[in-house]
C-alpha cells in the first residue's frame, strides 16, 4: 500500500501502485530536501525493480535518485536485505548506479 500525505494538510491519499511514479513522487521530492521518514521494504523493492528497468534513460531526477541510494547506504539497506525481508531471489543491485563520490563517503 502506498500513503501518501503533506505534513502541513491534515489529507492522507491512498494511491494505487500503477499511479506512483517513484522519479517524480520520491526522487524529485528528495531532490526538495524532503526527507523518507519511512519505507517498508516491498516499497524499497518496487524502487528497486524500477530503476532496474527505467535508469538511466528513463530517470529524470537522478540527483534525487542519488540521494536515495546515500539513504540506502546510511539504513544498510542492500540487496542481501531485500533478498531476505521480501523473500525474492531476483532483483538487481541498484548500489552499482551510486555515484563514486557516495560510495567512498562514510554513511553518516
Amino acid at each position: 500500500r502506498i500513503i501518501g500525505f503533506n505534513p502541513f494538510e491534515s489529507e492522507i491519499n491512498n494511491l494505487p501502485e500503477w499511479d506512483f511514479n517513484i522519479d517524480t513522487e520520491l526522487f524529485e521530492e528528495l531532490e526538495w530536501n524532503r526527507e523518507i521518514i519511512y519505507m517498508s521494504m516491498e516499497c524499497h523493492y518496487g524502487v528497486w525493480n524500477e530503476v532496474s528497468n527505467c535508469y538511466p534513460e528513463d530517470i529524470e531526477h537522478k540527483e534525487g535518485m542519488q540521494k536515495y541510494l546515500k539513504y540506502c547506504k546510511k539504513n544498510k539497506i542492500d540487496i542481501d536485505k531485500i533478498k531476505e525481508d521480501v523473500g525474492v531471489n531476483e532483483i538487481e543491485d541498484i548500489m552499482k548506479f551510486m555515484d563514486n563520490k557516495n560510495k567512498n563517503r562514510e554513511a553518516r
